[in-house]
């Protein structure tokens, strides 16, 4: 038994989508994962690889050429990771001609849509980039003890962890959230964005992860990769983003009071919004309440995940089943049977090793946004 039960953001979304499936692959149950990988191309993945090297925090006031470069290449050396991947899994030597032509699509695809991004991103980017694919971990509150932390029946404490795609500051010095989308089909009402709670978690979680620290919202930084393949040839280099890194540390001094208000009011969204063929860009601010509502609904969605002798149901839909890699043995629980040599053969026990270093992840920028200040009168 470890010290510390430990809730990744990817098992909370488990738990309220299908609790049967979350009982089969969560860290503190089941922890399970097919024992080989079922894409050969994931275009999403590599679309993240590559925004992580664009927004690299010590690269942000490099000559635009230099970094274009290096983020055509983060694209491919992830879809070809995937594809070795695949190979090796399978026992293969090469693609099937219909997978060939697909990993092909997705590679010529998305460097078309790359290019056309290195144009559009600086007309929108009112921001200076401080982290990429940062990790947090902090502990869950105790619903009915808000002052202490939660703990399990046998008494270690609840930690909540998950990784943020991008923390940046605005020309005014506040700090927001950023979220990469990758969106299939047209783009969704913008005010259905407020309600996604991934982006709105990492604000929660942000800022109990540094006390005194404010997250003024969201930035949703969407991208339809399902769409025709977009004409024209390599961007033209042009400076990046309004906000530059070289105009000093951010280093607001604790106590002094916030330049902006407690509350954020009703938003008109649309004049929130930026939109460019297969680019959206969604700026949506987060009242004090609205992050403060979140931490109070995670304490009780965990709580109940702790409790002994939870009940884990299936809930079965054509959406949430189509992917799931847990379809096979939970229709052998639905037809009486036990699973456990299915699990044992097909399935392997998910790693918990600790990611890899990245670039720009660990540290602050040295610019605007550097380290943290004393926050909360705490030394970083």
């Amino acid at each position: 038994m470890t010290l510390e039960y430990v809730i990744p953001a990817g098992d909370r979304v488990a738990f309220l989508g299908c609790r049967r499936a979350w009982d089969l692959s969560a860290r503190e149950r089941g922890n399970h994962q097919a024992a080989r990988v079922k894409l050969h191309v994931d275009p999403a993945a590599a679309f993240r690889q590559a925004f992580t090297v664009y927004y690299f925090p010590g690269m942000w006031d490099w000559q635009p050429a230099m970094v274009l470069r290096l983020v055509r290449m983060a694209y491919l050396d992830e879809l070809t990771a995937q594809r070795e991947r695949y190979l090796s899994e399978h026992g293969l030597k090469q693609l099937n001609s219909e997978q060939e032509q697909e990993w092909i699509r997705a590679r010529d695809h998305g460097l078309a849509l790359l290019e056309r991004y290195f144009e559009w991103a600086p007309t929108v980017d009112n921001l200076s980039p401080v982290l990429v694919g940062a990790e947090f971990d902090v502990q869950i509150p105790n619903p009915g003890e808000p002052d202490r932390s939660l703990v399990t029946p046998d008494g270690r404490a609840v930690h909540y962890r998950g990784q943020i795609d991008l923390l940046v500051i605005d020309e005014s010095d506040g700090y927001w959230m950023v979220e990469h989308r990758m969106v299939h089909g047209p783009f969704p009402p913008t005010d259905l964005l407020r309600l996604s709670e991934r982006c709105l978690s990492w604000c929660w979680a942000w800022e109990a992860f540094y006390p005194g620290m404010r997250i003024e919202g969201t930035v949703f930084n969407e991208l339809r990769h399902d769409g025709p393949t977009p004409a024209g040839g390599p961007a033209t280099p042009i400076q990046r983003g309004a906000v530059a890194q070289n105009r000093g540390a951010y280093l607001r001094p604790w106590g002094q009071p916030e330049p902006h208000p407690d509350e954020v009011g009703e938003v008109d969204l649309t004049a929130a919004v930026a939109v460019n063929g297969p680019f959206r860009r969604v700026v949506v601010p987060r009242a004090r309440a609205e992050v403060a509502e979140f931490g109070t609904r995670i304490a009780g969605q965990v709580t109940e995940m702790i409790t002994p002798g939870i009940h884990c149901h299936p809930t079965p839909s054509i959406a949430r089943c189509a992917d799931c890699e847990f379809r096979t043995p939970c229709q052998t629980m639905n037809e009486g049977h036990d699973p456990t040599l299915m699990l044992a053969s097909e399935y392997v026990h998910r790693s918990h090793e600790p990611t890899p270093g990245r670039l720009g992840s660990g540290t602050w920028s040295i610019g605007r946004g550097a380290a943290p200040p004393k926050f909360g009168g705490l030394e970083r």
